[in-house]
C-alpha cells in the first residue's frame, strides 16, 4: 500500500490523467471561485448602495412631508384672524366663524390631517376641527404636552404620540402664534395621521422580500410591515427611556402616569442593527438576522434631517440577490464537473497515446535483454514519430545498433585473440593480424612495422593489399628500403619522446594517429604516401603495438577514400592492437629462441665434426702401418745424417 502512495510509483497513464485533470480543474475552480467571490462582492456592494439610496430617498420624502406640515402649521399661526381670535377670546362671532372656516378649509384640503386646533397661552383648546369620526378636543387642556411647551418657546415643534382620544399614532406639528411684539400668545396645532407616515414606509417594496421600516430617536420601531414589531425596541432600553417610550405610545401598563410598575417596552434583541442605526454617519449598511427564522437580511439606513432625527431602513433578504449567484455557482460547478469528466476522458486517451509508444519501447528493451531481434511493426511506427518519444526510440534503436556492433566487435576481437594466441610463428601471426583487422576495419593498404631496439629503428615485416598478405625479410644496413628511423615525421606522430631515448609509454607516451583526410595535411601528406609507392592514401590510421608499456611495433592502415576511418575504427584497432602486441611479442620471442637454438646447434655441429676428425687422426697414428711407416722414416733420417 505504501508503495502506491508514492506518486513516483504511479503508472504514467494515471499520472498524466491526474495531471490533466488537475491542470483543467484547478484553474477552472480557482477562476470560478474568484469570479463568484468577485461577483458576490460587486453585487453585494451594488445592493448595499442601492439600499442606501432607497433609504435616503425615502428619508428625503419623509423630510419633505414633515417640512411641508411644519410650514403649514407656521402659516396657520401667522394668520391675522387667528392672532385676533387667540388674543381676544371675546372677539365677535364673525371672527370665530372666519377662523373656523380657515380650519375647515385646511382640514378639507389635507385629507391626511386628523386634527387642526388652536390653543391659548394656558394650553386650552379654544377651537378645533377634526375628522367626522373623531371626537373634538375643544375645551381640553394640553398644557403638559411637549408640542405645546416647545412651541410656546417660540419654535415650531414636531411630536409623535398615540392620541389618548383616538388611540392612534399621530404626528403633531405645532407652531407659535406671535403677537406684534413677536411673543407667543398661543399655539397652532396640526395633527397628521400616523398612516400618512407609516403608509409611505409600509407600502414600500424592494425586490421579492424587501421592505422599509422606521426607527425613532430612541431605537423603537415606529413603522414596519410586520405590525408585531410596532413599538418594539431594537435592544433593551434603560428604565427611564422605557417609561418615556411607553407613555408616548400608550403601551399596555403605561396609560396611567401614576401607575407605571408594569410599563414595559419589548425588545427584539437586534444588537448589530441597533449599533448601525445609532451610528453618526448619514448613509450606512448593516447585516442582521431575523429573530423569527434566523434568515439573514441586509439593510440600508438613512437619517431624516428634520427635528425628529429618525432612521429609515430599507432591507431585503440576502437570499434575494444571492439566488442568481447561487444559480451561477451551480452552473459553474456543473461546468467544472463536465470539464473534469472531459479532461479525464481526454487525459486517458492522451496518456494512452503517450504510454503506448513507451510500452513498445519497453517490449523492445525486453527483446534486447533476451537477445532477440527487434522486429515489431509497433516499434517501427514509434520510430516514425516526430516527437520526443520518436526521438527517444531512434536513440534507443541507434543504441541497440551500436550495442550489436560492440557485441560483434567483441566477438570478432575474441575470435581474433584466440587465433592470434594460437600462433607462435611470426610469419603466420602478422598476416593473421592484418587479415583479422580487415574484418572489422576495412582498409586498402596495411603495414606492420616491428621495432629493433638494438638498431633503434622500425622495419617493415608484413604488408597487405588487394592481392594478399606478404612477409618482408629483415633488411641489411646496405639495403634499407623498408627501414624507418625515429626522425621520420609519420613515425614521430606516434611518439612523445621528450628526453627519454627509449620507446616506452613511461618515458614517452605513445598514441594512435587518425587522419580522416590526408589532403588536409598538404605539407606532410607525402610522408604518409611514401609508405606505398604504388598507392596514394587519402585517409590514414595507425596504432602502436605496446607490450608492457614498451613499443614493439606499429600497425598502419590506409584507404583511398577520404573519411574511411573514424573514431570507432580507431577504438577497435586499439583493442586489437593490444591483443596483437601480445601475439607478436610471443611470436618474436619464439623466433628469437629458434634463432638462438639454430646458432647453438650449428656450434655443436662444428665441435662434433672436429672431434670426429681428431679421432680419425689418432686411429691412423696408432695403427701398425703408421708405426711401421714412422719407424722406417726414422731409419731413413738416421741414414742421411751419417
Amino acid at each position: 500500500m505504501m508503495y502506491y502512495l508514492n506518486p513516483r510509483n504511479w503508472p504514467i497513464l494515471f499520472k498524466i490523467s491526474v495531471a490533466l485533470l488537475g491542470a483543467s480543474l484547478v484553474p477552472a475552480i480557482i477562476i470560478a471561485l474568484y469570479g463568484l467571490s468577485y461577483s458576490m462582492g460587486m453585487i453585494e456592494q451594488s445592493e448595499y448602495r442601492n439600499l442606501r439610496l432607497l433609504a435616503s430617498a425615502t428619508a428625503e420624502r419623509l423630510d419633505q412631508l414633515m417640512q411641508d406640515n411644519v410650514i403649514a402649521a407656521s402659516q396657520l399661526g401667522s394668520i391675522n384672524e387667528i392672532l385676533m381670535f387667540i388674543s381676544d377670546p371675546t372677539a365677535p362671532a364673525d371672527v370665530r366663524e372666519d377662523v373656523g372656516k380657515t380650519l375647515d378649509r385646511l382640514l378639507i384640503t389635507n385629507p391626511q390631517y386628523e386634527f387642526v386646533y388652536l390653543m391659548n397661552a394656558k394650553g386650552d383648546v379654544l377651537i378645533s376641527r377634526q375628522l367626522p369620526s373623531v371626537k373634538t378636543v375643544e375645551g381640553q387642556n394640553f398644557a403638559t404636552r411637549a408640542y405645546f411647551i416647545e412651541a410656546m418657546k417660540g419654535k415650531p415643534y414636531i411630536d409623535v404620540l398615540v392620541g389618548r382620544t383616538t388611540k392612534k399614532l399621530g404626528f403633531y406639528f405645532s407652531a407659535p402664534i406671535l403677537d406684534a411684539k413677536n411673543q407667543p400668545v398661543g399655539v397652532a396645532i396640526i395633527k397628521l395621521q400616523g398612516e400618512a407616515i407609516t403608509g409611505i414606509i409600509n407600502r414600500f417594496k424592494s425586490g421579492n422580500s424587501g421592505y422599509a421600516f422606521l426607527v425613532d430617536q430612541d431605537g423603537v420601531i415606529v413603522s414596519h410591515p410586520n405590525d408585531k414589531w410596532y413599538y418594539h425596541s431594537l435592544v433593551p432600553l434603560t428604565r427611564e427611556t422605557e417609561l418615556k417610550v411607553g407613555q408616548r405610545f400608550l403601551l399596555p401598563g403605561c396609560e396611567d402616569a401614576k401607575k407605571l410598575e408594569n410599563c414595559k417596552v419589548d425588545s427584539l434583541n437586534l444588537g448589530t442593527l441597533s449599533t448601525t442605526v445609532s451610528a453618526s454617519s448619514d448613509l450606512r449598511n448593516a447585516t442582521y438576522r431575523l429573530p423569527s427564522d434566523g434568515s439573514e437580511r441586509i439593510v440600508g439606513l438613512a437619517n431624516t434631517t428634520t427635528q425628529l432625527n429618525w432612521t429609515v431602513g430599507v432591507d431585503e433578504s440576502r437570499k434575494d440577490f444571492t439566488t442568481p449567484l447561487t444559480l451561477l455557482a451551480q452552473q459553474t460547478l456543473l461546468g467544472v464537473l463536465v470539464v473534469g469528466f472531459l479532461a479525464i476522458i481526454f487525459g486517458i486517451i492522451l496518456a494512452r497515446l503517450i504510454t503506448r509508444p513507451i510500452d513498445n519501447l519497453s517490449l523492445a528493451a525486453l527483446a534486447v535483454e533476451k537477445g532477440n531481434p527487434i522486429a515489431s511493426d509497433d516499434f517501427s511506427r514509434v520510430l516514425r514519430q516526430g516527437d520526443e518519444v520518436g526521438h527517444l526510440a531512434n536513440v534507443f534503436n541507434n543504441m541497440v545498433s551500436a550495442l550489436n556492433a560492440r557485441v560483434s566487435e567483441m566477438h570478432v576481437i575474441n575470435l581474433v585473440s584466440r587465433q592470434m594466441s594460437s600462433s607462435f610463428n611470426i610469419g603466420n601471426t602478422l598476416p593473421l593480424v592484418l587479415n583479422s583487422l580487415r574484418n572489422v576495419v576495412p582498409y586498402d593498404r596495411a603495414l606492420v612495422l616491428l621495432f629493433d631496439d638494438k638498431k633503434n629503428e622500425f622495419q617493415t615485416r608484413a604488408t597487405a593489399d588487394g592481392r594478399g598478405f606478404f612477409m618482408n625479410r629483415v633488411w641489411n644496413h646496405d639495403d634499407r628500403p623498408n627501414i624507418h628511423n625515429l626522425e621520420e615525421l609519420h613515425i614521430k606522430r606516434f611518439l612523445d619522446l621528450q628526453d627519454s631515448p627509449r620507446l616506452t609509454a613511461g618515458g614517452g607516451q605513445s598514441k594512435s594517429v587518425l587522419i580522416p583526410n590526408l589532403t588536409m595535411l598538404p605539407d606532410t601528406g607525402n610522408d604518409y604516401a611514401s609508405e606505398w609507392s604504388d598507392f596514394t592514401p587519402m585517409s590514414y590510421l595507425g596504432v602502436p603495438l605496446l607490450f608492457k608499456d614498451e613499443i614493439i611495433g606499429l600497425i598502419e592502415l590506409a584507404s583511398g577514400t577520404p573519411g574511411a576511418f573514424n573514431s570507432d575504427h580507431e577504438r577497435v584497432l586499439e583493442l586489437l592492437a593490444g591483443q596483437a602486441a601480445v601475439a607478436v611479442h610471443n611470436a618474436l620471442d619464439v623466433e628469437n629462441r629458434e634463432n638462438e637454438l639454430r646458432r647453438q646447434i650449428d656450434e655443436l655441429q662444428i665441435v662434433i665434426d672436429e672431434g670426429k676428425k681428431q679421432k680419425s687422426v689418432n686411429e691412423i697414428v696408432e695403427s701398425d702401418f703408421f708405426q711401421e711407416l714412422t719407424s722406417k722414416a726414422q731409419q731413413i733420417r738416421q741414414k742421411r745424417t751419417r
